[in-house]
């Protein structure tokens, strides 16, 4: 227990913000762990243990060589609990254990008192109904954040390099491209994504002006949201891209958010892309993309 506790500890004070927003995430890690420290701690509360052993004494020996191996097995599964396909089955056995335990303990509760048989014997009632409701509850809340944060939501900058792209082709043909008084145009038909609900196109009049926004649309409901962030984009006929982290669905970037990209002369006419291969390091490694250049 004590060994999963300092590992638990670890994990969430040394995960970068970053790291919360790709799966598997912290909170999902974090979710199993608990469970397991939870399983041992209410049962020590309640007394479960001591119930268990009277009614099943162990041999002398056994109990050193079963708390070693359970702490290997625990080690192993936390590892193992980085595959997503296998996460789920390793969440459904801990945490069948841990109900288990949780509702009997609550139905031990009810076997305390003055007529106890001998293996309740100066066991709180109390402490076990207390103990095994916050098991019981608890897992509940830890299981839903195993499978909330290994649903297929996507990371924080999966679009970041797609704006880019649509904004130098926009650039490119207002350059190219100009209405009778000298002002580009930026006409709407070309715009591949306008049906999409992840993209918000906004023109000014004549065409002369326009604005893209990216909408994060992949995140977890209410209220496991604050626990994560998504960016949200906007771009503009300066080359300006800006964009702001949110917790909710469908929410724009304000036009004063802070600007973490400018698409310059040189970058508009280039068909390449000389920071691709560093943003995309950067967001497999959950860190700023439009800052590693």
């Amino acid at each position: 227990m004590i060994r999963l506790l300092v590992l638990w500890i670890i994990l969430l004070s040394c995960a970068l913000p970053a790291e919360a927003n790709i799966p598997p995430a912290p909170q999902a890690f974090s979710g199993l762990i608990y469970i397991q420290v939870a399983i041992v701690l209410f049962s020590l509360i309640g007394g479960a243990y001591t119930i268990m052993h009277r009614q099943k004494p162990q041999k002398k020996g056994s109990a050193i060589f079963g708390w070693t191996w359970r702490g290997l097995l625990a080690v192993i599964l936390v590892f193992i609990f980085s595959v997503p396909e296998v996460s789920f089955i390793i969440a459904l056995v801990f945490g069948y254990i841990a109900l288990k335990r949780g509702i009997m303990m609550m139905n031990w509760s009810k076997r305390c008192g003055a007529e106890a048989k001998p293996e309740f014997e100066g066991v709180s009632s109390k402490k076990l109904l207390f103990s095994g409701s916050a098991l019981a509850l608890s897992t509940l809340v830890a299981l839903s954040l195993v499978f909330m944060f290994y649903q297929p939501w996507y990371g924080r900058y999966k679009d970041d390099q797609l704006l880019l792209r649509m904004l130098k082709s926009k650039l490119r043909f207002g350059a190219e491209n100009k209405h009778e008084n000298g002002h580009p145009y930026y006409p709407r038909e070309n715009d591949q994504y306008s049906h999409s609900s992840k993209f918000k196109f906004i023109y000014g009049k004549d065409d002369e002006s326009f604005t893209i926004l990216v909408l994060p649309d992949k995140l977890p409901p209410f209220p496991y949201n604050q626990l994560v962030s998504m960016p949200t984009f906007r771009a503009d006929q300066t080359g300006q891209i800006r964009m702001l982290l949110v917790h909710n669905n469908f929410e724009e970037c304000p036009a004063d958010a802070p600007v973490v990209h400018v698409v310059d002369e040189k970058e508009r006419n280039s068909w390449s892309d000389e920071g691709q291969w560093s943003r995309r390091k950067a967001w497999a490694q959950g860190m700023p993309t439009w800052n590693s250049q």
